[in-house]
């Protein structure tokens, strides 16, 4: 978990016109926002232990109809953040294969 924090540290960028999304920790706080469209739609604070590992605390979502529809509940919300991430990591290990190194490490 503490290399993932580090790599979010650094950015999680495009590669592509596919990558849907970007992930970056900025100091505490963990932001996810549209690549094609620049909109920040998640923002939560992350508290990092003693061992480098985080956790995310509050979860902040856009509330601008006109810039992101958000899910019929805070559940389907949350739902949604949380796929956030196992999609760029798993574009994260795609890239990887495809260039022959790893980027967390491994």
């Amino acid at each position: 978990m503490a290399e993932e924090l580090a790599q979010l540290r650094e950015g999680l960028w495009p590669r592509d016109v596919d990558d849907r999304w970007v992930v970056w920790l900025d100091g505490g706080t963990l932001r996810c926002w549209r690549s094609w469209t620049g909109t920040c739609i998640y923002e939560t604070k992350v508290a990092v232990s003693e061992d480098g590992t985080g956790v995310a605390a509050m979860l902040d979502v856009l509330d601008d109809p006109d810039s992101y529809r958000r899910a019929g509940t805070d559940a389907g919300e949350l739902e949604r953040f949380e796929s956030v991430l196992p999609l760029v990591w798993r574009r994260e290990d795609e890239g990887d294969a495809l260039a022959g190194v790893s980027v967390l490490g491994g």
